[in-house]
């Protein structure tokens, strides 16, 4: 994926318009790792930069009851990112990270990455250096003459 150096809000904003970006996806995952993704377009990008997008725990595997439910993705500034697959003629769309805030204010401790995050810190107090890396699986499709995917292996 492309990769722009965006450190702050004014950075993101500043690309999304160089680069014409229509879209933005927020994107978490629940505690199986699945990734679940809130889409809004640039209008709207300011906002969410500022204040994260609200969200219905209740509804994401292992977060939160009912009445706990409202919960906020926060983006992540540097984690941003253009679709490169959106780039040639359909609408450019990206992507940024989020962390998960419960309906206090306060860090979800159910947010797997939160749990990555402290796993590092005690592993980092102990001396050693944590290494990650994910496992992705796909599968590969021969696209059409207009460029679009077909069935097709």
């Amino acid at each position: 994926m492309p990769s722009y150096e965006c450190e702050t809000k004014e950075d993101i904003i500043r690309t999304v318009k160089e680069q014409e970006v229509k879209f933005i996806e927020v994107q978490f995952s629940d505690i199986l790792g699945a990734v679940k993704t809130v889409s809004f377009p640039i209008s709207n990008l300011e906002k969410v930069l500022d204040e994260g997008v609200y969200i219905d725990g209740s509804s994401i595997l292992g977060y939160a009851t009912i009445e706990e439910s409202d919960m906020r993705a926060q983006p992540i500034f540097n984690s941003f990112q253009i679709y490169p697959w959106t780039c040639n003629g359909r609408i450019k769309t990206a992507r940024l990270l989020c962390k998960i805030f419960d309906h206090c204010g306060n860090r979800f401790k159910g947010d797997p990455r939160l749990v990555l995050e402290n796993m590092v810190d005690r592993v980092k107090e102990k001396g050693y250096t944590f290494n990650v890396g994910p496992e992705f699986e796909f599968y590969m499709f021969k696209l059409d003459d207009r460029g679009n995917p077909t069935a097709i292996p």
